[in-house]
C-alpha cells in the first residue's frame, strides 16, 4: 500500500505546473524621435524549475496601458534558470527580450515559440551550452541577437538561416566560439565559422 502511495505521488508531482509571479517596474521609454517603447522590468522573478508557468503579472502600469503594450521585457540578475511555459499569453507584443545574468541554463524551440514577434534577443552572462535545431524557426523578425558570455559548446547547423533580417550576431565569450558580426557578409562568414567550429 505504502508503495503504490509512493508512486502515485511521484506521478502527480511530476505533472504539476508551479504557478509563478512576475512582478514589473513599468517604464516608458523612447528609442530615436519617433519610437515609444513600453518595458516590464522585473523586480521579483525566481524560476527554478521547468514546470514553472506564468499565471499573473503584478505591478502599477502607467497610465492607459496593459500587458499588451509591454514590447519589451528585461530580466536582469534574477534567478531564471528555465523560461517558464505560457508567457505569450501576459506578454503577447514582446520584440525585446533581455535576459542578463539569471543563470538560464536551456532555451529551446518552445521557449522561443512563445515571442513570435521578436526583433532583439539579448541572453548575455548565463549558462546556455547549447542552441538546439529549429531555435528560431518562429522568430522570423530577429534583427540582434546577443548570446556573448554563456557556456555555448554546440550550436545546430543552420539555425539562423531562416533570420533573413538578421543585423548583428555576437556570440563572444562562448566555449565552441568567440565571434561577433554585423552585416550580410560578416554574419555569413561567421555562420560557416559556426558550422566548423560548433
Amino acid at each position: 500500500m505504502k508503495l503504490i502511495f509512493c508512486i502515485l505521488l511521484i506521478k502527480i508531482s511530476s505533472i504539476i505546473v508551479y504557478s509563478l509571479k512576475l512582478t514589473c517596474d513599468f517604464k516608458k521609454s523612447s528609442l530615436g524621435k519617433y519610437q515609444l517603447h513600453y518595458k516590464c522590468i522585473a523586480t521579483d522573478f525566481d524560476v527554478q524549475s521547468s514546470s514553472q508557468e506564468l499565471n499573473e503579472i503584478l505591478g502599477t502600469h502607467k497610465e492607459d496601458k496593459t500587458n499588451a503594450d509591454i514590447d519589451t521585457l528585461i530580466i536582469k540578475d534574477k534567478i531564471v534558470k528555465y523560461l517558464p511555459k505560457n508567457m505569450q499569453q501576459f506578454l503577447p507584443n514582446v520584440i525585446h527580450l533581455d535576459l542578463n545574468n539569471t543563470g538560464l541554463k536551456i532555451i529551446n524551440r518552445n521557449d522561443m515559440e512563445m515571442f513570435p514577434k521578436l526583433k532583439h534577443l539579448y541572453i548575455r552572462h548565463n549558462h546556455i551550452e547549447e542552441l538546439p535545431y529549429g531555435l528560431f524557426d518562429n522568430n522570423k523578425q530577429l534583427q540582434f541577437i546577443n548570446l556573448n558570455d554563456n557556456k555555448i559548446k554546440q550550436i545546430s547547423p543552420n539555425i539562423f538561416d531562416a533570420l533573413s533580417r538578421l543585423v548583428s550576431l555576437n556570440i563572444e565569450r562562448n566555449i565552441c566560439i568567440d565571434s561577433f558580426a554585423m552585416g550580410d557578409d560578416e554574419i555569413l562568414k561567421l555562420k560557416q565559422q559556426i558550422q566548423i567550429q560548433c
